[in-house]
């Protein structure tokens, strides 16, 4: 078991943000670096809101306001139907469109407008402006990187992130789960993610610090960008798919619709691994083909894999200590649940000393997971 810990980040809001206030504006903080309820998102747009009608042309209040309408959205699931939860809740595009009738030469109204359309890149132009006018505000890097991504600029991609990871804004939690998530892919693989947090801290390692290049990370929020998409499975020789036609608030139906077309039409040479973050539900049709390899899944394991991971390949002792303090503690605690299936393949297969520390690790995983499938399981497994 690697016994060392490669990177040492600190989260910049590891020590703020924990206050959730309804009566005062707050600065606002990505929804992926947090974990706030619903309530509070939408009394933010209103407080944001009430501050902007002092002064139109304040950037702060504009981005701030812009912010929470962009969190409520996100913490509620993507759906349109979140500007119903408030009186000053406004869908993106709305925003940017009064945003450019006050300050429409603006930084923040280039950001804004540069990065409302998520992996689409069609207002590029605008983020790219946006991001040589400031290119240290906070947040901006990591949507630089979604568009370079979206856009297939690796060059681009690579120059964000090695400024990004300098930033040490990730947790090392985090780092460590990427880390071991790119150490489970076999050579020249292909991994499947699904979300922010399993996502941009493995592109960070290939990019900044030059890990695991040689495997393709794909986020599957980009397969449902056409242009993406279409030049991943050209790359990749899967037949083009064209998604339904449906309503934006099913998003989840393309989803499902786009993971399965791939796999079933992939027929290369590269393995797909596909990360333990990722909802069943989107390849249940393949479950029973799949073995766990260390923090993924994939169709075919070598002997031995899993137990020569966890002896030599992976970072485990930082799930012992548990003291991170950061905004993303849920979240992480989430992810480590697929800790547990790994531990399930190689228990009977460890020596006593290594089964005590499974049994440790574990009991923390499952204690700080009060929903957790195949909880009774578990905590007969590792007893």
């Amino acid at each position: 078991m690697k016994k060392i810990v490669i990177l040492h980040l600190l989260c910049i809001s590891a020590f703020s943000g924990f206050s959730q206030s309804l009566y005062e504006p707050e600065e606002q903080i990505s929804f992926a670096k947090e974990d706030r309820p619903l309530k509070y998102y939408v009394a933010q747009a209103d407080l944001w809101w009430n501050e902007l009608q002092k002064d139109l042309k304040n950037e702060k209040s504009w981005y701030n306001y812009y912010r929470a309408n962009r969190n409520a959205q996100g913490t509620a699931n993507w759906s349109t139907d979140f500007v119903k939860e408030g009186p000053n809740l406004m869908l993106g595009k709305d925003i940017v469109k009064v945003m450019g009738e006050q300050i429409p030469d603006s930084f923040t109204y280039n950001f804004v407008r540069g990065s409302t359309a998520a992996v689409y890149p069609g207002e590029g132009k605008y983020l790219l402006k946006a991001y040589q006018m400031n290119p240290d505000f906070p947040g901006l890097l990591a949507t630089v990187a979604t568009y370079a991504t979206s856009t297939h600029n690796l060059a681009l991609r690579q120059e964000a992130n090695k400024k990004w990871f300098k930033k040490r804004e990730f947790p090392i939690s985090l780092m460590n789960y990427a880390y071991n998530t790119l150490q489970s892919v076999a050579e020249n693989g292909v991994l499947l993610t699904q979300h922010d947090n399993d996502t941009y801290p493995v592109w960070m390692l290939q990019d900044a610090k030059n890990m695991r290049t040689d495997i393709l990370v794909i986020n599957i929020d980009f397969l449902l960008f056409d242009g993406y998409r279409d030049t991943i499975f050209k790359q990749l020789n899967i037949p083009p798919f064209l998604l339904e036609k449906i309503d934006v608030n099913e998003y989840e139906t393309n989803w499902e619709n786009v993971v399965q077309h791939f796999l079933f039409h992939y027929k290369g040479d590269r393995p797909i691994h596909i990360g333990l973050t990722v909802s069943e539900k989107w390849y249940q049709p393949f479950i029973d083909d799949l073995e766990v390899g260390g923090l993924t899944r994939t169709f075919k394991t070598q002997p031995d894999c899993n137990i020569k991971l966890f002896e030599r390949e992976l970072i485990l002792d930082y799930l012992k200590a548990d003291l991170e303090f950061t905004t993303l503690l849920p979240r992480i605690r989430e992810m480590n649940t697929g800790y547990l299936l790994f531990f399930d393949e190689i228990y009977d297969q460890l020596n006593l000393k290594n089964k005590q520390f499974v049994q440790e690790v574990a009991h923390k995983i499952i204690s700080n997971n009060e929903i957790l499938k195949k909880k009774e399981y578990y905590e007969s497994r590792f007893h």
